[in-house]
């Protein structure tokens, strides 16, 4: 069994705040750079499409695959291994077959060395339940799916969940999406992609919306796009700093978000502000890394300080990076 030290009743500790003032307000957002996107038709990095066939640009290396090798499908469809997890976040218990790709409590260990690292000024998390998935070696570009399980990690913490049990298969997740299609969901996914099913073609927003829709999950995506005024990168931390920071105001911990730019998808955990210069960091759990042993084995004692900013690199994102895309999305669940 796991504890955190999180207790779910919501206090000042929940937001760090080193020095109250400007870099601490929270901005609206710039409409200019925001693109809302429509829950009827089919998006790639930002921008509305005509229906066509994707290429390996979109859709990656194996965008014309039939079916993917008999190994690494054998090896899928049996989710990795399962063992038993039981984990205990303040008051509350869970207790819910893990993968073995999948790690808990990384959110509290980040949350706490933030706050413990001088240069942040600001920190908000996401609910404490959500674990990390990471890819296996062999299986190529499943990234979105693997963000998908992260968000479906927070879901299955919720009362009345449909996500009860162990995570979804990659499979279980093409089926749902394809089933999604025939429902008239993102139709032209299917146009685009010429399907999925038992493939490892790259997904992104798109698919990863019409999945929750079609498990009755209320979900919106939000894209965002360069501009002579305004950079993306901008409008996107703002808005994921609004996000965290509502949900906190409102006395709870919000879900994490998904986030998508050209080539790649992650899961943000969490939002930062560093001293002037320096920042912002997105929080992310990003599917390409296996997490840090030293990380793995922290104390969620309360009592012993952490400070190892070192464990917390392959997990922050800085406005630096984001720097280098001109496009993102990010897919939102509301319930």
């Amino acid at each position: 069994m796991h504890q955190a030290e999180l207790d779910d009743s919501h206090d000042e500790e929940d937001v760090k705040h080193h020095h109250p003032g400007p870099s601490s307000q929270i901005a609206p957002h710039p409409p200019h750079a925001i693109q809302a996107v429509s829950n009827s038709k089919s998006t790639r990095h930002g921008l509305q499409m005509a229906a066509r066939r994707l290429g390996k640009s979109e859709l990656g290396p194996y965008a014309n695959e039939e079916r993917m090798p008999r190994r690494l499908h054998s090896m899928l469809a049996n989710n990795v291994g399962v063992r038993h997890e039981e984990v205990v976040i303040g008051r509350h218990s869970f207790s819910y077959p893990a993968l073995e790709n999948e790690t808990s409590l990384l959110v509290p260990k980040l949350r706490r060395i933030s706050r413990a690292d001088p240069s942040v000024t600001y920190s908000v998390f996401c609910n404490p339940v959500v674990n990390h998935v990471r890819k296996l070696s062999q299986e190529g570009g499943f990234c979105g799916y693997r963000n998908i399980q992260m968000l479906i990690t927070f879901l299955r913490a919720q009362p009345g969940t449909a996500f009860e049990g162990r995570l979804p298969t990659i499979f279980e997740l093409q089926d749902t999406i394809e089933a999604a299609w025939d429902q008239g969901i993102h139709a032209v996914g299917r146009i685009e992609t010429g399907g999925i099913k038992n493939t490892r073609k790259y997904i992104g927003t798109s698919e990863a919306q019409a999945f929750f829709t079609a498990k009755g999950v209320v979900c919106r995506t939000q894209a965002f796009r360069s501009t002579d005024e305004l950079p993306a990168c901008n409008a996107l931390v703002d808005c994921v700093k609004n996000y965290f920071a509502q949900a906190h105001g409102n006395g709870g911990h919000s879900a994490p978000i998904y986030l998508q730019y050209k080539g790649h998808s992650m899961t943000v955990v969490g939002f930062e502000e560093l001293a002037k210069g320096h920042g912002p960091n997105l929080v992310v759990f990003d599917p390409l890394f296996r997490i840090n042993r030293s990380l793995k084995r922290m104390s969620l004692d309360a009592s012993k300080p952490e400070n190892k900013t070192s464990l917390l690199r392959n997990h922050r994102y800085s406005i630096h990076q984001l720097k280098r895309y001109d496009q993102f999305e990010l897919v939102f669940l509301e319930s």
